[in-house]
């Protein structure tokens, strides 16, 4: 097993246009060049769709290549007028656009248009405006007219999946969308937004203004459209909040999520920006660097092709133009915009700042170097009565590399200890052999066990923890490893920066998966499933709830979670809010999860006055939580992106299972404190209290 890392995933397949295209022989495939327009034509540049089409010729010139061309109001795109069709070199086409966005007719304004052709080697880009003008003012009238057309899925479970609602307008607009209970505000999505002319899309995830989750009930959906001059318009609509609806496979739409940048601020002269983001199914997707006034900087496409699987992406920018000049310092976007025929489709944006100043050479949590290496095991399934030994070797790559080798069984206790820190250098290799017994030299139970081998260096700093299977069978009946494909989800591939995490729980029954086999670690984790994890992760007994309420009116009584919250109340792992509720199926962040774990173990939290990360300033509102900041940044428990720790963000599935895995390959569970108790690496810690006397901590509840 490797140390863990992540591995961010990135689309190696190209559009199967471009494969068909590039599938010929070697000799033919090394004369294929990038692709130019030849020659085009746009025009006219000023027309009136009432009685004119915008027409847009072209030749393909060099290679064969794949065209787009896309209509833009300023950041966003409203209309695709040829959304990827493979043209042969010196062929010729022409595509049109009617005026209309989503059917209706566009406003009369001036427009961005980007036609662009591509292969594996490269593209070519032309860009201009052009403007719509009609003989009379408007096409239909200035007064707004807005109606919803769908609100799916309906009753919807705010655990599963956000609701969509869909909506017309026949001018562009300020829109104002709400949630209202009878004549009460429970969520105000848009407050006066501008929108253009066509349809559109707005999400609610099922949480008030507070960011609390909604009761069970019927909601109306107001949106309200607005023109200065014009009389107003607004539609209404229903949508019914269900915990117990099953809206997992509901949405088949394109959507996007989980985008950001690694670095902001991001330093050109440090290296390559990395854009992520994930699909939740294959699709087209265009990324793009934007300046703050929606300027067009450089348009990003993989060398393959733009179509994506779902999963998780990495696109990456090197900080230049389309000129191949670097960015000037400032603020910019990344637009996302994701879209197959049949799907709909999605954009995101995400907003951060160029500036040579900064350092982001530094953020890396993860070091790739491993202390040892080539761990070899043989001879894994084996039978101590008939005197059967398993064998593992390794490798040393560091000097003065301590290495303890452990055995344990599925309750994680040290069943005999193989090497206790006998140290090594770079290049030896030793071998160990485990022949079933415990300290007491009696033959185990048949089971599956795991070495332990931790490696520590206290020249370079370091600790490496890794994990092996082995099994006593003395009967004949297998048992079989754990399914070490990532836990057997079906959704996580080996590629995945949970994966290995996912392995070990699956060995601890710590978390379980959906009925459909799947992991779903992107999905918001609530509190009782924190609860729960935290729980059987540091092997506490769990009580019978005895059908009880714990005093709590917002929890079910004999719900799957009530063992767990009543020994999370008794052992002070977890409690409730002032006003008596547990809010079971509210959200965590990430330090109200880092507390959770660090307090619900053995470890001694030191003391820390000196700031961890750039949005983690010392003060009244943060001191309560700065030392668990220190402790994860000394650790590496947590990723921080561009120096920032992201404090208030949302935790996953994904972030529990990839803390869970932190804290275990470091040897939190056992109580060390390797980096402050032995010499190690001490991150702004004293013994001072006297912080305390300058600020008040807040009351906090988990």
């Amino acid at each position: 097993m490797t140390k863990y890392a992540y591995n961010w995933l990135k689309r190696t397949v190209a559009g199967v246009a471009l494969l068909a295209m590039l599938a010929v022989p070697l000799a033919q495939a090394q004369t294929v060049t990038t692709p130019t327009f030849g020659s085009y034509s746009v025009t006219p540049t000023t027309f009136d769709p009432e009685s004119e089409l915008l027409e847009f010729d072209f030749t393909v010139e060099d290679s064969a290549g794949v065209v787009e061309i896309y209509i833009y109001d300023g950041t966003d795109q409203v209309h695709e007028v040829s959304g990827g069709s493979l043209f042969d070199e010196g062929e010729s086409g022409s595509f049109v656009w009617d005026g209309k966005i989503n059917q209706l007719p566009a406003p009369e304004k001036t427009y961005n248009y980007y036609m662009r052709v591509y292969n594996n080697f490269g593209s070519d880009l032309v860009t201009g405006n052009v403007t719509v003008d009609y003989d009379e003012d408007t096409p239909s009238g200035t007064a707004p007219e807005v109606n919803i057309t769908d609100v799916n899925p309906d009753p919807f479970n705010p655990d599963d999946t956000d609701v969509d609602i869909e909506y017309t307008l026949n001018v562009e607009a300020d829109v104002t969308v709400e949630i209202r209970d009878g004549s009460t505000l429970v969520d105000r999505i848009y407050d006066d937004v501008q929108r253009s002319a066509g349809t559109h899309t707005v999400s609610w995830d099922g949480e008030d203004e507070d960011g609390d989750e909604v009761n069970e009930d019927t909601y109306t959906v107001y949106i309200r459209a607005e023109v200065s001059g014009e009389p107003s318009d607004s539609d209404t609509d229903t949508v019914e909040v269900d915990y117990d609806a099953d809206n997992d496979d509901d949405d088949d739409r394109v959507n996007i999520t989980d985008e950001e940048v690694k670095y902001d601020p991001y330093n050109p002269d440090d290296g390559d920006q990395e854009i992520e983001f994930r699909l939740n199914r294959a699709a087209y997707v265009t990324v793009e660097i934007r300046e703050d006034d929606g300027t067009l900087v450089k348009r990003l496409a993989e060398a393959d092709g733009d179509f994506y699987d779902d999963g998780r992406h990495t696109v990456e920018w090197d900080g230049d133009d389309d000129d191949n000049d670097q960015a000037r310092d400032g603020d910019y976007f990344v637009r996302i915009y994701a879209e197959r025929s049949g799907y709909g489709s999605d954009s995101e944006r995400v907003n951060f700042e160029v500036d040579e100043d900064a350092d982001n050479k530094d953020d890396d949590d993860d070091d790739d170097d491993n202390l040892i290496d080539n761990i070899e095991i043989d001879n894994e399934i084996f039978d101590p009565e008939e005197n059967e030994e398993v064998e593992l070797c390794f490798e040393v790559v560091e000097d003065n590399t301590e290495v303890t080798i452990e055995i344990l069984d599925d309750d994680r206790d040290v069943v005999v200890e193989l090497l206790d820190r006998e140290e090594y250098d770079d290049g030896d290799e030793d071998c160990v052999e485990w022949d079933g017994e415990d300290e007491d030299n009696d033959i185990v139970r048949d089971d599956v066990y795991q070495f332990r081998i931790v490696a520590e260096n206290d020249d370079e700093d370091d600790k490496d923890v890794f994990y092996e299977y082995t099994e006593v069978d003395t009967d004949g009946r297998i048992i079989g490893f754990p399914n070490d494909s990532c836990g057997g989800f079906n959704d996580i591939d080996e590629d995945s920066p949970f994966c290995e995490a996912l392995e070990l729980l699956g060995y601890y029954g710590v978390f379980d998966g959906y009925d459909d086999g799947s992991f779903r670690p992107y999905n918001p984790i609530n509190r009782a499933e924190v609860a729960k994890v935290v729980l059987l992760a540091l092997d506490y007994d769990i009580l019978n709830d005895k059908g009880s309420t714990l005093g709590y009116w917002d929890v079910q009584r004999d719900a799957w979670y009530m063992p767990y919250l009543r020994t999370a109340q008794r052992e002070n792992v977890a409690t409730g809010y002032p006003d008596g509720s547990f809010r079971p199926y509210g959200t965590i962040n990430k330090v109200e999860l880092l507390r959770m774990f660090l307090e619900s173990s053995d470890i001694n939290v030191p003391y820390c006055n000196t700031q961890p990360y750039n949005d983690t300033p010392i003060d009244y509102l943060t001191r309560w939580y700065i030392d668990y900041a220190c402790f994860a940044k000394a650790y590496g428990l947590v990723p921080s992106y561009g120096g920032n720790m992201n404090p208030d963000e949302t935790m996953t599935r994904g972030d529990v299972a990839n803390l869970f895995y932190a804290f275990e390959t470091r040897g939190l569970f056992d109580g060390e404190n390797y980096r402050y108790d032995g010499g190690y690496y001490n991150y702004g810690y004293n013994n001072s209290p006297s912080y305390y006397n300058t600020y008040t901590t807040p009351y906090y509840y988990y």
